[in-house]
């Protein structure tokens, strides 16, 4: 007897998804996610697990195998109950930017060169995107219109995992003191003659 558990991401149950075993059609999860299958193989044999994701989830690249092995102690008539867990994982992720800029009010945000928001008045701004795992995020803070803060235009690379993920930014401005001191200077008056 196996009890087939299909999960998106641990502990998350995925329903209707549909489970063969050795090329017969066994049913489909529960709610639950999980199918009680009974198999009519020979102790020792490879018996092979196959499903099909729903549509927004990636089928698994390889089917799930197992050897069959006697595991009764002396006391059992029948055999245990094994659970296998099949996988389903989102084929998009949620990524959420949390950008933290010191110094750096009113400041644009640019998510893969696109303006997504914007930081407040404390410096802080929230973004979020749906992308496949994997992708590369290219995060930059945008001080074109504030030429006295330094680094200029500062960039963050952010690689999504396989997960749903929270990433937060923390970037520190200094205010040139150069470019105030120069505008506090006081000119010079020469004479031409």
């Amino acid at each position: 007897m196996l009890d087939l558990v299909v999960e998106s991401d641990p502990g998350v149950p995925l329903e209707g998804v549909r489970i063969a075993v050795d090329g017969k059609r066994v049913g489909a999860s529960s709610a639950t996610g999980m199918l009680r299958a009974s198999i009519a193989s020979q102790l020792g044999s490879l018996v092979r697990i196959e499903h099909d994701c729903p549509e927004g989830y990636r089928d698994p690249v390889e089917p799930t195998t197992l050897r069959l092995h006697d595991n009764r102690s002396l006391r059992e008539s029948t055999l245990p109950t094994m659970e296998i867990a099949l996988r389903c994982p989102p084929s998009k992720r949620i990524a959420v930017i949390v950008v933290r800029a010191q110094n750096g009010a009113g400041l644009p945000v640019l998510l893969n060169d696109r303006i997504v928001g914007r930081t407040n008045a404390a410096g802080v701004a929230h973004v979020s995107t749906v992308t496949a795992p994997g992708s590369e995020l290219n995060v930059r803070l945008d001080t074109s219109m504030q030429p006295l803060l330094a680094p200029r235009n500062p960039t963050r690379l952010l690689t999504v995992p396989d997960s749903h993920e929270l990433f937060v930014i923390d970037q520190a401005f200094e205010i040139s003191r150069r470019a105030r001191r120069r505008r506090n200077m006081q000119r010079k008056i020469i004479k031409i003659e």
